[in-house]
């Protein structure tokens, strides 16, 4: 039976040899190999040592709202829908984390928001431009398990056909069947072109 993955906010594609890099150090490495194309399975433990946790504060603990990528030590891109009208001050960034519910290594760390940039040309509810920045009141110190992503390459004409993983927080949308939620980190390979994400991830 079909499946839709839907993921809570930030999508993290890793296309193949077409990126940039804006940190100090290699991008897009992790200790674990990725090669498998599968409908989507929970990730190992830091597998994806960029994704990050976006937080809402509630009090004194904060609840995951949406997911982003470390770009270098200061920055994370997530999804403009995520941190509309939202402030700084509400948000914190937890990095090396994989289980939402807390069973997590002590390399977990959360970060303070010091601003939010929106693309300037993103319309609500629309895919266009989706796209937001998110600095970090200090720097974050990288480990096996906090690796900064690549970015695409604007040079490149398209990436229709390319491999790319999507990792992140989120449900299982089993067609007719309900919704499974997922607080383990969860990734599924796919080929661009072939498949889309909804609207309101």
């Amino acid at each position: 039976m079909q499946s839709l993955l839907v993921i809570l906010g930030f999508v993290c594609f890793q296309p193949l040899n077409a990126f940039i890099n804006m940190a100090d150090v290699d991008c897009g490495i992790s200790k674990f190999s990725n090669g498998r194309i599968v409908n989507g399975v929970d990730a190992v433990e830091g597998e994806f040592p960029w994704m990050v946790s976006l937080k809402l504060l509630r009090g004194q603990s904060g609840e995951h709202f949406c997911g982003g990528a470390l770009i270098n030590k200061r920055w994370i891109l997530t999804a403009a829908h995520c941190v509309l009208n939202r402030r700084a001050s509400q948000i914190q960034v937890s990095v090396a984390e994989h289980n939402l519910l807390g069973a997590d290594s002590q390399q977990t760390k959360l970060f303070r928001v010091n601003q939010i940039v929106m693309h300037p040309s993103y319309v609500t509810r629309q895919l266009a431009d989706d796209i937001a920045l998110v600095n970090l009141d200090e720097e974050i110190q990288w480990s096996d398990r906090i690796q900064p992503a690549c970015l695409p390459n604007p040079d490149k004409d398209s990436f229709a056909g390319l491999l790319a993983t999507a990792a992140g927080w989120g449900w299982t949308d089993e067609v007719k069947n309900g919704t499974t939620t997922i607080v383990v980190l969860f990734f599924i390979t796919l080929k661009f072109g072939f498949y889309h994400l909804i609207a309101d991830m």
